[in-house]
Formats: structure tokens, sequence, C-alpha cells
């Protein structure tokens, strides 16, 4: 017996794989007679694997180059898949981008097709309460969070996504695509700033004042940590917006995070890409 696809689509999609990338096509338009009908779905990883179902050959090797290319660009796309016979340009008269089908039903199919792209996440080192207030921020903000914090009672911290009790990322996932913020504030210290350090991270930034964080650099070059690494440190961390309160440098350091988020997407992406991706 097959497997549906739809219980295809939903198991990869509680599984460990539905936190990396991936693109998703839905069938929104039919005309004459098609394998499948609105609203059958397929997902295609970016190795190019297919889970679900769309229809047959004749219109899966069009969805699968189209999906591995939304991936790259950010931005969804409609494609419709026509009888070859009937596709004389790259796009339809009402500007749909065609793709051929040498299917013998000669049907026709609107696709959309997008990327789906995992939460940006954020990785906290710390118990404090400018740790508190930013897994606070980052979770309302749409943000994962990764939260070690040793002496954190997990379930106290449920809500915040995924809680480690120390500073061990074994096993961990996009670390160095993550955004790091060491919060430990008295306890610890060195250890997560190491540990943040470890990462090639595009963001790491450490709560305290330029005299710790000058120590800390100082016993941390000794040990072998590039200085170059070392200066990328944010600190003191966050925007300069006065804040005092804990909640407020918890907003500035997200604040800061978005900026370095939003220019690193602008320097990435194509010209013409005026769409972002949906988040997953």
């Amino acid at each position: 017996m097959g497997v549906d696809p739809r219980q295809a689509i939903e198991a990869f999609e509680h599984s460990d794989r539905s936190s990396e990338p991936y693109a998703l096509a839905t069938v929104v338009r039919t005309e004459d007679s098609t394998s499948a009908q609105p609203g059958a779905k397929v997902i295609i990883t970016p190795e190019g694997e297919l889970i679900g179902w769309v229809g047959s050959s004749c219109v899966q090797g069009a969805v699968r180059k189209v999906g591995q290319e939304v991936l790259q660009t950010g931005s969804a796309k409609l494609i419709r898949v026509k009888p070859k016979e009937d596709v004389s340009g790259s796009h339809d008269e009402d500007g749909v981008e065609l793709h051929k089908s040498g299917c013998p039903s000669k049907g026709t199919s609107d696709i959309f097709v997008e990327p789906v792209l995992p939460r940006p996440q954020i990785v906290i080192c710390g118990n404090s309460y400018v740790a508190q207030s930013l897994a606070d921020l980052a979770t309302a903000s749409g943000y994962a969070v990764l939260w070690a914090a040793p002496g954190l009672d997990p379930a106290e911290a449920e809500a915040h996504g995924e809680i480690l009790s120390e500073f061990d990322f074994t096993g961990a996932k996009r670390l160095e695509q993550s955004y790091w913020v060491v919060a430990t504030q008295g306890a610890r210290d060195r250890d997560g700033l190491k540990a943040a350090l470890a990462q090639d991270a595009p963001y790491i930034a450490f709560v305290g004042s330029r005299r710790k964080i000058k120590k800390l650099k100082d016993a941390l070059q000794t040990e072998g940590v590039p200085q170059a690494r070392l200066d990328q440190v944010h600190c003191p961390a966050g925007l300069d917006l006065g804040a005092r309160e804990p909640a407020e440098i918890a907003v500035s350091i997200l604040a800061q995070i978005i900026q370095t988020r939003r220019a690193q997407e602008a320097e990435t992406a194509p010209a013409d890409v005026e769409k972002k991706a949906k988040s997953a």
C-alpha cells in the first residue's frame, strides 16, 4: 500500500528535517484533464527530493526545478505547466511563467511555489534578567530561541523553545546561522562567551562592561581565540538607545539583531527580489 501524500507531508513537517529550508508547491488551478487537482501539494527539498504529490512526471520536473530556484532567490513564483505544443515562449499572455508538459492528457496546471525558511534563531547564554527579557521579546517577535540557562527550571521557560541546562551545544542545529547573546552577567561569563566564539556566527553580543569584556578577551586570546574574532563581539550589547532597565537592554539587543539580519539579507538578495520568504 502506498503512502498518503498528505501523511508524507505531515510527517516531514513534524520531523527534524523541517528545521531546514524547503519549498512548498501547491496546485492552484487546473484546466482540462490533470492527475492532480487544486489543493494538491508537494515539498521540494534543497536536494530536489519531492515529498507529496502534485501530478505525474510531466509536472514533477518543472516543480523540482522551480522549487530549487525559489530557495536560492527567496521569492515565491507562480508557474504554469502546459502541453508543449501550446508553449511558444517563456511566459503566457497573462505573464505567468510557462513550462512544457509532454503528458498525453493535455491538461494545464497552475502551481504556486514558495520558499519555507526556518525562523531565524537567537541563542541566549545565561539566566539573568536581561536574558529572560530577551527570551520573551525574541519569542514574541517570531524568532526561534535556544536558551542555555544553567540553573533555570525548564518548565519555567517552556514557552521559549529549546532549553539547555548547560553551555553544551552538542547536537544543536543552525548554530553558525544564529544570533548569539551572552547575558550571563557574572555567572560563568567566560564559559558563555567561549561557547559563542566557538561558532562562526554573524552576531555575538556580550552584556557587560567594557572592563569586563577586555579582561575576558585577554584571557581567551591566550587560549588561542583569534583577535579578529574577539573584535567582532558587540559590547556594550545592543544599539545605543540609552537603555538602563533589563527589558530596555533586551529591546536594544533585539533591535541590533534585526538591523544585522536585514543588512545581511540586503547584501545577499538579488536586486530584483522585493518579497521575502515566509518563516516556518
